[in-house]
């Protein structure tokens, strides 16, 4: 999508959202609050061309706008539904959801916005459970481990993932730090492979609690960055990202938008990237992620990915890709880190090297080509291990042998 077609999209959901808050009664008083905001954030079409990045920002303002003056008419249409009660466990991010001027000030002072089916939706009870997987809490506490990495306090899990090691009987420092060297190495690794070429549209599926798209949007000032997950986990991390941007008081820094995604559902994953522009520059990331799939999941998540990246004019996919070899290498690497890596798999529930589809890198690239994709570059997790520091010392070759031949790949659609 050009920069002007999306404009004239936005254009026309503010003429349509117009209409919308015009229905009002006039003694209505939030037909003024949405009058004001839509003043501000609308796009008229006599309005000069505005850039994508700002074009964007617009498009989810007004997508929050929208479900705010669609949530009012159905309760002004059935009186008979009650006001939310905002103190009976309701997180913050529900209670502001319900003020307009809340939600869409902060969208536009922290260049933060949220998809609106994520900001409130009473049939979902997001604070009677924890959405957050016990391997994700583990991964967060290792990940703060590594001093090489800013992280708020919201994003670290100290607390959660030290009890759950503790449950394990994973205390020690060495084997914890050894552990992190593997997780840690690739997020660097992985990041390394998006900054060699910055580009200005990057959607991550499955980011979870990873805090990579604060620290892109920090660092990227008119960058659009993507978060999605499934929704109730996404519904946590939008709420540890806005209070995580509110904290630090950054004043530059790219576009981050949180939104909910199945990746193995090509509706889904389409409507997350809808609002992008196809010929500009696109990267997709996954991290971790398909450890977990058998080999109908995988096949059915190339075959998504691989339509995602024809739809693009320049799109590449980074992500780390592992094998039966590279689990079994892990193993045989040092054997207090591969029994507690196999006891963090064993939290999933899942066969995790049984169930891998991909006998060696050889087996990827077989699998590439079917979906006529290509590798583009390979960056190895050792180009990344010496960076990585931690309370304890771990020897650089002891580093080299955790991670063993595992790299991160850029993977482009195969040139016709």
């Amino acid at each position: 999508m050009s920069d002007l077609s999306l404009q004239w999209e936005t254009i026309n959901l503010t003429a349509k959202l117009q209409g919308r808050v015009d229905e009002l009664p006039p003694e209505d008083p939030l037909k003024i609050w949405f009058s004001i905001e839509l003043d501000t954030i609308g796009v008229r079409e006599h309005d000069s061309p505005l850039s994508l990045d700002d074009t964007n920002a617009r498009m989810h303002a007004l997508d929050q706008l929208q479900y705010l003056v669609f949530r009012h008419k159905i309760r002004l249409n059935n009186p008979a539904v009650e006001g939310l009660d905002l103190n009976n466990k309701a997180s913050l991010l529900t209670a502001e959801a319900t003020v307009p001027s809340n939600v869409l000030q902060t969208a536009k002072n922290l260049r933060f916005t949220i998809a609106p089916s994520l900001l409130h939706d009473p049939t979902q009870e997001n604070e009677q459970f924890d959405p957050v997987s016990p391997t994700a809490k583990i991964v967060g506490y290792l990940r703060g481990t590594d001093q090489t990495l800013s992280l708020s306090d919201e994003s670290k899990f100290e607390k959660e993932g030290k009890q759950l090691l503790d449950e394990l009987d994973i205390r020690d420092g060495v084997t914890q730090a050894s552990m992190a060297v593997l997780f840690q190495s690739r997020y660097h690794a992985i990041n390394a492979a998006l900054a060699s070429s910055v580009p200005p549209q990057v959607v991550e599926f499955a980011s979870g609690i990873s805090p990579r798209g604060v620290q892109w949007s920090r660092m990227s000032p008119g960058t659009i960055y993507v978060e999605s997950d499934l929704p109730q986990l996404m519904i946590h991390k939008a709420k540890l990202i806005r209070n995580s941007l509110i904290a630090e008081e950054e004043e530059l820094r790219g576009l981050l938008h949180c939104c909910a995604v199945d990746v193995l559902d090509e509706n889904s994953v389409f409507q997350c990237v809808r609002s992008l522009d196809v010929e500009k520059p696109f990267a997709l990331v996954t991290e971790g992620l398909m450890l977990y799939f058998a080999e109908a999941e995988m096949r059915e998540f190339f075959r998504i990915m691989s339509t995602v990246l024809h739809a693009f004019d320049d799109a590449v996919w980074v992500t780390d890709m592992v094998t039966r070899r590279n689990l079994k290498d892990l193993f045989a690497s040092d054997p207090s880190v591969a029994k507690c890596v196999k006891q963090v798999f064993s939290l999933t529930g899942r066969e995790v090297e049984p169930a891998n589809p991909f006998d060696d890198l050889a087996a990827v690239k077989d699998w590439l080509a079917e979906f006529n994709l290509q590798v583009e570059r390979e960056l190895p997790l050792t180009n990344t291990t010496a960076r990585l520091k931690f309370d304890v010392s771990i020897p650089q070759e002891q580093r080299d042998r955790i991670v063993g031949s595992r790299s991160i790949w850029r993977i482009k659609k195969r040139k016709s």
